[in-house]
């Protein structure tokens, strides 16, 4: 099971009931059905949300600096 990192159940606990109900939203099939099947409170399910928000940010980020690595190379290739 999936655990939220410790900076993101502090989070959870200082966001309005706005923000939490916009990020319960967001909350994917595999958080949602914990969620039901094993009574998660509302702040475990969002702190987990927000932790693999992170870490989908953290790969998506890695891969668009790998792509403008790539870019560049193919650039300077072309002036040389």
């Amino acid at each position: 099971m999936k655990t939220a990192a410790p900076e993101f159940i502090e989070l959870t606990a200082t966001l309005s009931e706005e923000a939490k109900r916009r990020i319960l939203s967001r909350t994917r099939g595999k958080v949602f059905d914990r969620f039901s099947k094993y009574e998660m409170t509302d702040d475990e399910a969002i702190a987990i949300q927000l932790t693999i928000e992170e870490e989908d940010r953290k790969e998506w980020l890695e891969k668009v600096r790998e792509l403008r690595a790539k870019d560049a190379k193919k650039a300077k290739k072309k002036t040389d």
